[in-house]
């Protein structure tokens, strides 16, 4: 008998049955395995003490998050979809995996993932086993080669970068030479694991990772980080840049074949140079982010430089993106809708209401949506955002119900990354659905851009909104590159003229020229028409002369909160003044 069951105290009948809670805690703490708990979304709600052991991290800071945080980037993203594919057939998994610990170093570890059913069958929990395999004997050749070698493209990893970086930096300064560290982001490899699935996007990753591998110098360090993101350091006496990023992005915006698929990439660069940037390896790292971050701000297919005036502005976007994300999950009140109005240019009635988000944050203060929304855009945090929007709005229709008898439609912006989002249709149907919100009520606000980034998938989604009855409103028409073909194939209800277009409209002829044909055209086309911007008396009123329906504007409200619109939809007349006061 060992020492922790001669320590259990003994009962007999009802006793034991209400000591067994306690004792099953005693032996999940106490257990030599690492033990892992996590609920049936496979967030992590209790670890043992052996675990917080292996990994090095505390409970707390593993509590609510997922097994993800453990990730090595050893195994290809196939590896764990295979996993989770056998628990769901065979009810659990086990096998050798290389994780990451608290302090980033790569080991191996014995683990096995078995699922927890209620007494209906349904999933409730997640148990994962661990051992730590490398306090076990093993050959330090096969051990070598797993940490420091990245088995989907055999490529450097990030082990093999931390360890190589320093004797780069002694080499340089002892031959007097410049260090450039160039950051790679090769594709899209989101765009591509959800076009094609993740084996093609593995199979890209491998290639761009061996045509990366055949133009570089043997003395030169190319490594893969994770999904599609390579560093090279690259040892050069003049320090130019230029023909090398050239040459890479020749090699990887060639078209790559694999069977009856022609896959086009997109790659960004960005480069930072030692001692020009800096002589240490996390900041000279963090340069070469932020320059290649700033190469995909402009639309990629490019190489960008580390402009140290930049490091503040990333920081910046870094603390909007962090208090961004928290004000989603706190519910504080941090954010909230604002709501402008659109107006009928001839009756003067209120037409619709557009809902708008603003923040104001207990850190950073009031910060435009000029500002956060083109933040949020560039990451998945958009999606959030739009979808608090409607569901925001779900919940405060039946107060705007109560103070109106005929409620003008309302309508929303929606991002073009969600476009690409295949639940889009059926999150928006659940959501209204459970609020009493039918489809029609509703306005979807689509920008140019959001089209001609994927034009047939958008049109796709967009064609089974408008079957589902939900209004389709093309936003900031004329802003950029408008091609007509989009008043054309789409399957609009609405065009809204970008203020862009009517600044200078009381002054500009050839302004006033485009507005006039344009309001013609929509008419022809037995579309809606809405001119955004509207400042002053002059504007509404040549506007209002060319034929356009609807306008908005700061002339006639500005946005404005819940209260002032549900005073706005309680007078018994809606209109708007444009006399002189």
């Amino acid at each position: 008998m060992n020492e922790l069951a001669m320590s259990l105290p003994r009962f007999s009948g009802q006793e034991a049955i209400d000591v067994l809670p306690d004792v099953a805690d005693l032996l999940f703490n106490e257990a030599s395995q690492g033990l892992m708990l996590t609920d049936a979304s496979a967030r992590i709600v209790r670890v043992n003490k052996t675990f917080c052991r292996i990994t090095g991290f505390a409970s707390e800071e593993v509590i609510g998050k997922t097994p993800a945080l453990f990730r090595s980037s050893q195994h290809p993203a196939s590896f764990y979809e295979e996993m989770w594919q056998t628990i769901s057939k065979q009810g659990c998994w086990q096998g050798e995996i290389w994780n990451r610990r608290r302090d980033h170093a790569i080991y191996r570890q014995w683990l096995k993932i078995t699922e927890i059913k209620d007494q209906s069958g349904e999933v409730r929990f997640y148990l994962g086993m661990m051992q730590d395999l490398s306090e076990q004997p093993t050959r330090i050749s096969h051990s070598f080669d797993f940490i420091h070698y990245d088995r989907l493209t055999g490529l450097g990893s990030r082990e093999m970068l931390i360890n190589r970086f320093p004797q780069a930096l002694a080499q340089s300064k002892a031959t007097r030479t410049k260090l450039l560290i160039l950051w790679i982001d090769a594709s899209q490899l989101g765009h591509i694991n959800e076009q094609y699935g993740l084996t093609i996007g593995d199979l890209v990753v491998r290639v761009q990772g061996l045509r990366l591998k055949k133009i570089i110098d043997e003395q030169d360090t190319l490594v893969r980080l994770y999904a599609d993101d390579f560093v090279l350091l690259h040892q050069s006496r003049d320090a130019c840049a230029d023909m090398l990023c050239e040459t890479i992005l020749d090699v990887l915006r060639q078209p790559i074949s694999l069977g009856d698929k022609q896959i086009s990439c997109c790659a960004s660069i960005g480069v930072a140079c030692f001692p020009h940037d800096s002589d240490k390896r996390e900041t000279l790292l963090n340069a070469a982010e932020m320059a290649v971050q700033d190469a995909k701000r402009r639309g990629g297919n490019c190489v960008a430089y580390y402009n140290p005036s930049d490091g503040q502005a990333s920081v910046r976007r870094h603390q909007i993106l962090r208090r961004l994300s928290q004000a989603l999950v706190d519910d504080d009140d941090a954010l909230h809708l604002f709501f402008q109005p659109k107006w009928s240019m001839n009756s003067r009635h209120l037409t619709g209401i557009e809902a708008l988000i603003r923040w104001r944050d207990v850190e950073l203060g009031d910060i435009s949506p000029a500002e956060f929304i083109p933040i949020a855009e560039q990451s998945d945090l958009i999606i959030k955002l739009d979808r608090w929007v409607v569901l925001q709005l779900c919940k405060l229709l039946p107060n705007m119900r109560g103070q109106s008898r005929e409620l003008p439609m309302l309508s929303i912006n929606l991002s073009a990354r969600h476009l690409c989002q295949p639940d889009l249709c059926d999150w928006l149907l659940s959501c209204l659905s459970a609020h009493g919100v039918r489809p029609c009520e509703l306005e979807l606000e689509i920008t140019e851009t959001a089209l001609m980034d994927n034009e047939d998938k958008a049109s796709e989604i967009l064609v089974e909104l408008k079957r589902q009855g939900f209004h389709i409103a093309l936003d900031d028409f004329g802003s950029g590159y408008s091609s007509l073909s989009h008043l054309k194939n789409m399957p609009l209800d609405t065009v809204k003229i970008d203020r862009s277009l009517i600044q200078d409209l009381t002054c500009n002829n050839k302004a006033c020229s485009i507005v006039k044909n344009l309001t013609a055209m929509v008419a022809d086309l037995s579309l809606n028409l809405v001119v955004e911007g509207v400042e002053t008396i002059e504007q509404h009123e040549l506007l209002r002369q060319l034929g356009c329906q609807q306008s908005q504007g700061y002339l006639y409200a500005r946005p404005m909160p819940m209260q002032e619109l549900l005073a706005l939809l309680a007078y018994p007349a809606w209109h708007f003044s444009t006399k002189r006061e």
